[in-house]
Order: C-alpha cells, then sequence, then structure tokens
C-alpha cells in the first residue's frame, strides 16, 4: 500500500489527511494553514477558483462566492453568482477536485483509497449530491463516513480509546452540528444508537448572531448597505470576518473589540464573553439537548461513557463545556480533540476499507502548487500522538510561464 487520504469536508473548511501502515499526517492545503476555507468563487468567465485564490477574490467580490456548500447540497434551489445559478454540487466537486489534485502532486501519485467525512445530518438528497460531487472530482470509488465514527477511529489510532469503550462526539462545526455514540470493537468501531444533529446551526449562524446584535444596538450602520450590490457585499462580508474574530477570541479572553470599517469611518465596540453567552444560550442549549437525546437513543448512561470528544471550532466556546457539564453531572471527562483529528482518523480508516486497486486519475484542478508564485506544497508534522509516513519527494514550484492550455468547459449550470 502506498498511502491513503482523508477529508475532513466541513462547512467552513476543508482538512485533509495521509495515512499509511506507519501512521498518519496532515498535508498542508493553504498557503498559511493546514486547510481551506470551504468556498468557491465565481469569476466573471466562469472559472471557479478555491483555496487561497478564492479568499484573495472573495475580498473583492463577495457576492460571487458561495458558502456553505455541504449545508446546501440539501436546498432544491441553486446558488445565484454573479449573473448566472450554479448547483452546489459543482462547485463542492471543484474544491474536492483541486485537493486530490494536490495531494496527488504533493505525494506523487494518487491515493489507493480515499474516505471523505460527509456530515450526518445530510437528508437523501443532500447524500446523493455529496456522492456525486466526490465521482465528479475523480474519485467515483471513494468511500464516506461521518465525524462521529472518523473521531473515534482516531482516537483508536492514538491509544485513548480502550477495546469495548464508548466515546460520545459532540461535532460542532461551522454550518452544522451532530453527535453520536461509537463503541470500539474488535473490528474497529461501531454506532451505537442513530447519530443525529441540528442541519442548519453552526458556526456561521452564531457569527450572524453577533452582527444582528452590533448592527441593532451598540454599532449599528450596516442597515443601509444593500448586499446585493458589490459596496454592500464587501461591508457586511468585512462585519461578518470582524465578528468571527471577535467570536473566537472570547474562547479563551474576557472581551474582544469589534471593529467595523465604513466610509463614514470606524466603528468600535468592545463586546465582552457575558454578552456572546447570553446571544449563545439558546442555539447550545438546543445544541446539548440533541446530544442527550442521543445518548438516551443509544441507552447509554453518562457514566458509562470513556469521554466525551469535543470536535469542531463552535466547540470551543466556553458555554459549549459548561453547559454539557451541567447536563451531564460531575465526574464525565469532557476533552477537545485537534483541528486534524477527524481528517485523521478518515484517512486511518481509509487504509482499513483499501484493496489492491489500479492506479486512478484524479481530475485535474488549480491546487495550491500550481497557482503562479505558490512554493513547492509540504506536508505538516503529524499531530500529538501520531507517526509521520515516510516524506515523499519535493514537488518542483510552478514554472514562472506556465505552457498554454486548451480553455475548460464552463461549468454546467443548474436546471432552472
Amino acid at each position: 500500500m502506498r498511502y491513503c487520504l482523508g477529508i475532513d469536508v466541513g462547512n467552513s473548511t476543508v482538512v485533509a489527511a495521509v495515512a499509511d501502515n506507519s501512521g498518519s499526517e496532515t498535508v498542508k492545503l493553504g498557503v498559511r494553514t493546514p486547510g481551506i476555507p470551504s468556498i468557491a468563487h465565481v469569476t466573471p468567465d466562469g472559472s471557479v477558483l478555491t483555496g487561497d485564490a478564492a479568499v484573495l477574490a472573495d475580498t473583492l467580490e463577495p457576492a460571487r462566492t458561495a458558502r456553505l456548500l455541504c449545508r446546501r447540497l440539501d436546498d432544491p434551489a441553486p446558488i445565484v453568482l454573479g449573473e448566472r445559478t450554479w448547483d452546489p454540487t459543482d462547485l463542492l466537486a471543484s474544491v474536492l477536485g483541486d485537493v486530490l489534485a494536490h495531494v496527488t502532486a504533493v505525494r506523487g501519485g494518487p491515493p489507493d483509497h480515499v474516505v471523505l467525512v460527509r456530515p450526518a445530518v445530510l437528508g437523501p438528497v443532500g447524500t446523493a449530491r455529496f456522492t456525486d460531487a466526490v465521482a465528479r472530482a475523480g474519485r467515483p470509488d471513494a468511500s464516506t463516513t461521518t465525524a462521529p465514527v472518523a473521531c473515534a477511529t482516531w482516537l483508536i489510532g492514538n491509544g485513548l480509546l480502550r477495546p469495548g469503550g464508548r466515546i460520545a462526539v459532540y461535532d460542532f462545526g461551522g454550518g452544522t452540528f451532530e453527535a453520536g455514540v461509537m463503541r470500539r470493537t474488535t473490528r474497529g468501531v461501531d454506532d451505537v444508537g442513530p447519530p443525529n444533529g441540528i442541519a442548519r446551526l453552526g458556526g456561521a449562524d452564531l457569527d450572524e448572531l453577533v452582527r444582528q446584535h452590533l448592527e441593532s444596538g451598540p454599532v449599528g450602520a450596516l442597515g443601509r448597505w444593500d448586499l446585493r450590490v458589490p459596496p454592500g457585499a464587501r461591508m457586511i462580508n468585512k462585519a461578518l470576518g470582524a465578528c468571527r474574530s471577535a467570536k473566537e477570541a472570547l474562547s479563551s479572553d474576557g472581551s474582544a473589540e469589534v471593529a467595523w470599517q465604513l466610509p463614514g469611518g470606524t466603528h468600535r465596540y468592545v463586546l465582552r464573553r457575558q454578552e456572546i453567552e447570553a446571544l449563545f444560550r439558546k442555539p447550545v442549549n438546543d445544541t446539548v439537548e440533541v446530544f442527550t437525546g442521543v445518548l438516551s437513543a443509544a441507552r447509554t448512561r453518562p457514566d458509562e461513557l470513556d469521554a466525551v470528544a469535543l470536535s469542531g471550532g463552535s466547540a470551543r466556546i466556553p458555554l459549549v463545556t459548561a453547559l454539557l457539564s451541567q447536563a451531564l453531572g460531575r465526574g464525565v471527562r469532557i476533552a477537545q480533540t485537534p483541528d486534524a483529528a477527524i481528517a485523521q482518523g478518515a484517512a486511518r480508516l481509509a487504509t482499513q476499507r483499501a484493496a489492491p486497486q489500479p492506479s486512478h486519475r484524479v481530475a485535474a484542478g488549480r491546487s495550491p502548487a500550481q497557482r503562479p508564485g505558490a512554493g513547492p506544497p509540504r506536508i505538516d508534522a503529524p499531530q500529538a500522538g501520531g507517526h509521520s509516513a515516510p516524506p515523499s519527494k519535493p514537488v518542483p514550484p510552478p514554472r514562472s510561464t506556465p505552457a498554454p492550455s486548451p480553455p475548460a468547459s464552463p461549468p454546467r449550470p443548474a436546471a432552472q
């Protein structure tokens, strides 16, 4: 076996990891970050940008950027970007195709098997479209899993879940919440009861609560901006970014400054943790109720759990741990997993599912390694407790004057 690939396809971030018989490690997808934002930006000529290129273009024309792609898979309405409509399946396929192309370039060949982590809360239509996006990205043979299964697999690989032990996973990401109870078996991990979640609740919704709070009182001044025109879209996009940064800072600090840069001047406000806890109490309570319902459906008492594993950026909010502890009682261990745990767990799961296969072709895409000015891609050091896979040969940087290539066919628009 050469190597296998796991991709955690979140609503806010995509993270990839590789694994072989010696262990797993994260593959760096962004220039400065291990993962890339889960967004797709459509240029006026119909090209689809992903990764760092999409982030840069988004700062100029946010109205041409599609977000929360996985959450949109269950929505029958197409996404309007610029002058045309787009099927979210095509946009997600572009993101996944570029990730696959990048990892293949870094490792010097395609993976033997790929496991992608899909939201467990997707309905039948969304699940089918997710599978279709993976096939369009070039790996119709790939398999999928859920965050609870991938998290439990990571725990086993790092010696953190004993044989027969049970773990409950609380996964609160950028666009969805899901929970599940897993048990370690001789075959790996099994679901103990059905997983459950909230399809439209995540970090993006919490950011919007902060924006609405500031808009209605302390800061204001955004109401006159029209999201449908570029200046208004840029203003609101910057405001949401400021709210997101403040929310993340308040996970460790007692206060954070929010600065909205508007044509009339910069509006500043010091946001305190007590304020956002009041804003977030109801949605976080909703997640805790779903979580305890999953425990009940699995016929598992809190004291029967080895631990509760928290994953996802929104799970870092201190209110989450406080309300979970209150609901579960004392003595239940609640631990935050590393950001790459889900992707590394999926990669380990891929090694278990891999079988001897012929080589695969990966759909061409614009990876960070292929963009002008990008340096050679690198592989991050493994998370604590992981093992490094043998290093691959470095990929040479792209030529300063790339050879011309025939224009790509325009993406297929969604059915009206």
